[in-house]
């Protein structure tokens, strides 16, 4: 039984019966009677969804990474894996990196607030474990409070995963933090507490988690912002840098507790710019301690039993040819203890990277050169690779990792690569509204209005995975909505909000966009478009249909505009506005005689269209009210079954998620009222964004936005019944499931042309593409193949013009299967998936049948979502079909 299946005439039936009862013949009934359907609807939910298979399964999702204020960034000790924290998205962003090339790729992103993490809007620093089993990101948990974040990582893959997190209280003192050190031993962590103070915890070796010990400060309640904290290399004293100063405890090794010594304000009588340090570093031996500060580098002898600091050497910027140490923001040294490196962010739109040669005797640096770039703007971070040959650099202001390659024996560096705002992974979906598939199901772009983007993705043909390409902003165009690709593929159309529509040349191999123009107000046809929803072309590919929104205050009609496509150039030249408050979505007919408009809130209206013209006359308009809509409001999407014989509308109904089906009259192109099929069980709907139709128009699939935090945020499967156009919700899918929550904020669906993929964007908590690949599920016109892998279905159609589905005979084998057309004792075909892949590469399909009426034998793979189509036309003997080239897709998992 198919999971969650709920018949509305069920319902209807079960509600009849309770109300010829006395239970049901008070004042209220009918209040009543309407509780009982959702009572009743929502225990036959629970009866069928524990033990059926569902319809889909999420077989990947791409989530937007951006990587907004880089605030630092480290490379494990393998070179392996390259962590960053985004301090203004609130993540941690994990890459793995080529020790060859030294190259990153993106591997995943954490984001705070999301997913059992708790809040941290501004992580300001990570750490990783002396084992490096754990990482730990430390930052603003809001206005007041900051937390520590506690992740396992796999030193396998270098993937995280969220464990535990600190939150900071009166107690602890965790108060707007901004560094933090492990003890050499791992067993405590120190962190920069408010008021000059350093915040204690312990640290659990095994596990990671971290206890809180004790809060030291200077005498009575220190004064200062902290800058940073670095811990001696024997582990006897901690030191904390300070606006003027640098503060120093010492520590019991055992305990961990610290007692202030005193504070150092350095008296340097050779210059008279004051002493700011910002951040620190320990030599290889604990001789030495390296500070940047606001106008310098300072090195300082460090006296191991007292750890008195005493001034050794101090550079300045603009003096002795030592630059780029202005604002110095971190400091590092490499492995050897040859070559220090310090990133700084002065003003002027620029960060600077500068390189010292170490004396190893003395501890003494001789400058060597700086880098100075805009990529580099805001430096806050600056770590090596293991094997010493990068140096990388959070840029937060510039909102990059920028990488430098660098030559081990000079300590010379060179800048070669950026990984900007999330790139090598996915960025440019913030606000994702609408997807559009290209033909060859080869590509995919996704409308990204907050982000003012077009992303593109590519598809791997043999296993169906998308790969993020890249994102595009075409000049002058902002908010976009709806992209649409010309028939012949050599154009896209970009619909923004301000208003402007942008024409984009397009490369049918690679799916990448080049901007060509801009439509405007100053363009025929466009003045006064605002307020943009939806494109469409006429299926014969000659026009294009614009519906937008109304804003008569500045001047903009709502309705529906046809252009005239030039396939050549792209151009579009206008012929024909009609005026339709707020029009939303458009669907044709599928011979293109017919198309149909939704309005928001609650308007439904059918145009004939002239084949030759493109031009539109109204024939119905359907309100709401009980001569057209009846309780059908809020409508959105609309789409037209692919044998023409319904439409279906996605709106609001007695304020819950719905589908309204209408017939059509396929030759007036008129429609009537059907019904209603509410989707009760999700709660906290809102205005359904999405709605699209499978190729076979067997299944309708709804995206509902939902109200924030509701669990009204879903995609959900309903399955049509072709003669009736009847609905029944098979399966729904919401983001509160667990490994769902880029379904969180869903808007636009769309179906691939083998109906094996479903694809929804999404703007809530997420911004992502999900991907969805259709299963197989053995029934009567479905059968399943290969441990289910390959669904096989078998239309039939005969001389008279009479159609119909093969039904599917109760047996069979893992590899084969029988079908008939007419009675359940006549098989008509035997077909077969054989897996040849030892042979030559590929499943076969073979078919035999004994029958002259024709046919058409469906074969999809399911984790590819690669299909094979055999057709034979009526009135001759079906041949034998032996393809043993049918499937490319061994080894695809």
């Amino acid at each position: 039984m198919p999971r969650q299946r709920r018949h509305v005439t069920w319902i209807s039936r079960a509600t009849e019966f309770l109300r010829a009862t006395d239970f049901l013949r008070a004042t209220d009934g009918r209040q009543l009677a309407h509780w009982l359907q959702r009572v009743l609807a929502v225990l036959l939910f629970l009866m069928t969804c524990a033990a059926s298979p569902r319809v889909l399964t999420q077989v990947e999702s791409l989530e937007d990474a951006p990587m907004l204020g880089v605030s630092s960034v480290l490379s494990s000790a393998d070179g392996r894996a390259v962590y960053a924290a985004s301090s203004r998205s609130g993540a941690v962003i994990v890459y793995a990196r080529d020790p060859a090339t030294g190259g990153l790729s993106f591997v995943e992103a954490h984001l705070f607030g999301q997913d059992g993490i708790p809040e941290l809007s501004y992580p300001e620093q990570l750490l990783l474990g002396p084992q490096e089993r754990h990482l730990y990101a430390v930052g603003h948990h809001n206005a007041d409070n900051s937390s520590v974040a506690l992740f396992a990582r796999d030193q396998e893959s270098g993937r995280l995963t969220f464990v535990d997190a600190v939150v900071g209280d009166d107690m602890n003192g965790l108060n707007r933090l901004r560094a933090a050190a492990f003890s050499s031993d791992g067993r405590h962590v120190y962190f920069d507490g408010p008021f000059g103070s350093v915040v204690v915890f312990a640290r659990d070796v095994e596990s990671g988690r971290l206890t809180f010990v004790t809060r030291e400060h200077e005498g009575e309640e220190g004064n200062g912002l902290g800058q940073a904290v670095v811990v001696s290399v024997d582990g006897r004293h901690v030191y904390r840098a300070l606006s003027g100063s640098i503060l120093w405890f010492q520590r019991d090794i055992a305990s961990g507790r610290l007692t202030y010594i005193g504070e150092l304000e350095v008296d340097d009588s050779g210059s008279t710019l004051p002493f700011y340090p910002q951040a620190m570093a320990f030599g290889l031996d604990g001789d030495r301690l390296y500070v940047a500060g606001r106008f310098d580098v300072t090195v300082f002898d460090r006296a191991p039993v007292d750890g008195q600091l005493t001034l050794r050497q101090r550079l300045i910027d603009g003096v002795d040819g030592v630059s780029g140490i202005v604002r110095g923001a971190a400091v590092t040294m490499d492995a050897a203890g040859r070559h220090l490196y310090v990133a700084g962010s002065p003003n002027g739109g620029q960060g600077t990277l500068a390189a010292f040669a170490r004396d190893p005797s003395s501890g003494e640096l001789s400058f060597l050169e700086s880098h100075a770039s805009e990529a580099l703007e805001g430096a806050r971070s600056v770590t090596l690779t293991a094997d010493g040959q990068q140096v990388l650099v959070a840029a937060s202001a510039a909102e990059e990792v920028v990488i430098f390659s660098r030559d081990e024996s000079s300590g010379e560096v060179e800048l070669i690569a950026t990984e900007s705002a999330g790139e090598g992974g996915v960025h440019g979906l913030a606000g994702a509204f609408s997807v559009t598939i290209d033909p060859d199901h080869r590509h995919l772009y996704v409308a990204a209005p907050r982000d003012h983007e077009v992303v593109l993705f590519s598809r791997e043909s043999s296993t169906g995975t998308l790969q993020f390409v890249d994102s595009y902003a075409p000049e002058g165009l902002l908010a976009p909505v709806a992209t649409i690709l010309s028939p012949n593929g050599r154009h896209a159309y970009v619909l923004g909000q301000n208003p402007r529509l942008a024409l984009m040349l397009r490369d049918r191999d690679s799916g990448a966009l080049q901007y060509v123009r801009s439509f405007t107000s100053q363009d025929e046809g466009f003045g006064g478009l605002l307020g943009g929803w939806s494109l469409t072309f006429s299926p014969d590919g000659h026009h294009l249909y614009i519906a937008n929104g109304d804003n008569s205050l500045l001047g903009s009609f709502g309705g529906i505009r046809v252009f005239r496509y030039d396939p050549a150039t792209g151009d579009l030249r206008f012929i024909q506005q009609l005026n339709q408050s707020i029009a939303v979505d458009t669907a044709f007919s599928p011979g293109g005689e017919h198309l149909y408009v939704t309005s928001f809130p609650a308007t439904l209206t059918a145009y004939a269209r002239d084949l030759e013209s493109g031009q539109l006359t109204a024939l119905q308009w359907l309100l709401y009210g009980p001569n057209g809509l009846f309780g059908l409001n809020n409508l959105w999407a609309v789409v037209v079954s692919p044998d023409g014989r319904h439409v279906y509308v996605g709106a609001d109904f007695e304020d819950q998620a719905a589908v309204g089906l209408f017939e059509r009259d396929a030759v007036a192109g008129t429609l009537s009222l059907v019904g209603a099929y509410p989707v009760s069980e999700i709660e906290g709907s809102d205005v359904p964004h999405g709605l699209a139709i499978s190729p076979d128009g067997r299944e309708l699939y709804l995206t509902d936005h939902g109200l924030a935090n509701s669990g009204g945020e879903a995609l959900v499967v309903l399955s049509r019944a072709p003669a009736t156009g009847a609905l029944t919700v098979t399966d729904v899918y919401r983001a509160q499931d667990d490994g769902l929550a880029t379904l969180g904020g869903a808007n636009g669906v769309e179906v691939s042309s083998d109906g094996s993929r479903v694809y929804v964007v999404s703007s809530g908590r997420r911004n992502a593409l999900s991907a969805f690949r259709r299963n197989c599920l053995a029934g009567p016109e479905e059968l399943c193949l290969q441990g289910e892998r390959f669904r096989v279905r078998v239309d039939w159609r005969d001389a008279t013009g009479a159609v119909g589905s093969a039904k599917v005979v109760p047996t069979g084998s893992e590899t084969s299967g029988l079908l008939y057309f007419f009675e359940a004792s006549n098989w008509e075909m035997l077909i077969k998936v054989l897996e040849g892949c030892e042979i030559n590469g590929h499943y076969w399909v073979f078919a035999a049948a004994t029958t002259d009426v024709g046919t058409t034998i469906t074969v999809t793979d399911t984790l590819s979502g690669a299909s094979r189509i055999y057709d034979h036309p009526p009135g001759s003997p079906a041949p034998a079909l032996t393809d043993t080239l049918a499937f490319a897709t061994c080894g695809t998992d």
